[in-house]
C-alpha cells in the first residue's frame, strides 16, 4: 500500500481511502430511542470532519443484501451478561448501545490540491484558467483522519455517558420531585385557557 502511495505521489496527484474504527467497552445503553440516539450523535461528530464522504456502522451497506433472518443478531447468555452471536448492527439496537464493539467504517477523500493541470476559474475576473499547484500537500489524509476520526468519537460517547449519568441521578431524587414533575391531569390547552380568562388577584394597596 505504501509503494502504491508513493507512486502516486510521484505523478502529482494524490488518492482517498477507507478507516475503520472499532470501540470497545461501551458500556450498553447509551443513548436515547429517538431524538439523540448514539448512532445520530456518533455519525452527526464525524461528518462534522471535512474529508469524510460517507460512513457505515457494522455489517453497513451488505445489509441491503441481506435477508432478516441473516441480519438480526441473535443473543444469548454470557457469564450473566446478554451478548449476540453476530454484530451486523454495529454495536447499536434502536441507535443505542448495545455492549458489543461499535464498528464504524468511513470514506475519505483524496488532497484536493494536486499537481497536475485541472480547469478552474478565477473568482476576480470570472476568467477560466488551468491550475497546476506546486505546493506542499499530504498524499493521504487518511493517517490525519485517525486520530481526529478517535476523538470526534470519544466525545460523542463521553457526552452520551454524562447524559446517562443525569439520568441516574435524576432517578434517585426524594419523591417529592417525582410529583411536581408528574404529568397532570389537565391538559396543556385547558390549563392556558383556564389562565388566559382567569381574574386578576386583588392585591392590597393596588389601584
Amino acid at each position: 500500500m505504501i509503494a502504491d502511495i508513493l507512486h502516486v505521489r510521484e505523478e502529482g496527484d494524490t488518492c482517498g481511502g477507507a478507516i475503520e474504527l472499532v470501540i470497545r467497552g461501551a458500556p450498553a445503553g447509551l443513548g436515547e430511542p429517538v431524538f439523540d440516539k448514539l448512532k445520530a450523535t456518533i455519525s452527526h461528530a464525524l461528518m462534522s470532519i471535512g474529508a469524510l464522504t460517507s460512513m457505515e456502522f457494522g455489517a453497513g451497506k451488505k445489509a441491503s443484501e441481506m435477508l432478516g433472518s441473516q441480519w438480526n443478531d441473535q443473543p444469548f447468555v454470557e457469564g450473566g451478561k446478554v451478548r449476540f452471536r453476530t454484530n451486523n448492527c454495529g454495536g447499536f439496537l434502536g441507535g443505542m448501545s448495545n455492549g458489543e464493539d461499535i464498528v464504524i467504517r468511513m470514506a475519505v477523500k483524496p488532497t484536493p490540491t494536486i499537481s497536475k493541470p485541472q480547469d478552474t476559474v478565477d473568482m476576480v475576473t470570472l476568467q477560466e484558467k488551468t491550475l497546476e499547484a506546486i505546493t506542499r500537500r499530504d498524499i493521504s489524509l487518511c493517517p490525519r483522519i485517525y486520530p481526529v476520526a478517535e476523538a470526534m468519537v470519544a466525545a460523542a460517547i463521553l457526552d452520551a455517558m454524562y447524559m446517562a449519568k443525569g439520568y441516574e441521578y435524576f432517578a434517585r431524587l426524594p419523591e417529592k420531585w417525582h410529583e411536581q414533575t408528574a404529568p397532570k391531569a389537565v391538559s396543556p390547552h385547558d390549563e392556558i385557557i383556564e389562565r388566559a380568562f382567569r381574574k386578576p388577584e386583588v392585591v392590597a394597596g393596588s389601584r
